[in-house]
């Protein structure tokens, strides 16, 4: 629904229908390298930290 002027019926609020293809579709393919950058660095720091502890357990 448009906001208009009463006096001169010009639109001054145009309603919104949210963000384009493109831009859904870039912002889903950037979320998707962050999200599996930051798993494998949390995954490589896991795998680090283990071989860590088991080269120092005691036997």
């Amino acid at each position: 629904m448009d906001v208009r002027c009463i006096q001169c019926s010009t639109t001054l609020i145009h309603e919104a229908v949210g963000h384009s293809a493109g831009y859904r579709k870039t912002t889903e393919a950037m979320d998707a390298r962050v999200y599996s950058g930051v798993g494998a660095i949390f995954g490589f720091f896991l795998v680090a930290g283990h071989d860590e502890f088991e080269k120092n357990r005691v036997s």
